[in-house]
């Protein structure tokens, strides 16, 4: 087992790893991180038109009044917009955020990779480490919705059954 030098926690040396990485990112390359339960993901690389967007005032300001507000630190998704996006962000400080959870989509990695061009550009720190959990998108194919729908109508059916047949307590 590797033990870090003396003085420095293994959080701390954790923590210069990643200042590190980040210091040596080349706007809008593509980036692998080791991520939970011995996975990895890869950031694909940005063009122009998306590495000029993440340096507009518009962005940070989104930065700045919705991810890092300061009544919001510590609040997972405190935009709401995972549904959306594909990714969980959670506010540490005022200029430091963790991904909490990634789901394994191009589009979803995409807008992760803008914010982690974005996070870089301005200075901020984003943690994308052993605590981010990769997620696999399970989509039903089309022809799968019917049986989808025909569990849902069974549930239904035996919930009904056992409201009916339920039982009285004195």
């Amino acid at each position: 087992m590797k033990r870090p030098m003396k003085g420095v926690t293994e959080s701390s040396s954790s923590l210069e790893s990643i200042h590190i990485m980040m210091r040596n990112y080349t706007m809008g390359q593509e980036v692998t991180f080791d991520v939970a339960n011995g996975k990895t993901i890869t950031l694909p690389a940005l063009n122009e038109e998306q590495i000029t967007a993440v340096q507009s005032e518009q962005y940070i300001e989104y930065m700045r009044n919705a991810i890092h507000h300061p009544s919001w630190f510590g609040w997972p998704d405190a935009t709401g917009d995972y549904k959306k996006i594909g990714f969980v962000l959670q506010a540490l400080n005022h200029n430091t955020a963790r991904v909490l959870l990634i789901v394994n989509d191009p589009s979803a990695l995409e807008m992760l990779a803008m914010q982690y061009c974005a996070y870089v550009y301005w200075g901020y720190i984003l943690h994308i480490d052993k605590a981010t959990v990769l997620r696999s998108v399970l989509r039903p194919a089309k022809d799968d919705q019917s049986e989808i729908e025909g569990v849902d109508g069974e549930i239904k059916q035996r919930q009904v059954k056992d409201d009916v047949l339920g039982m009285e307590v004195a």
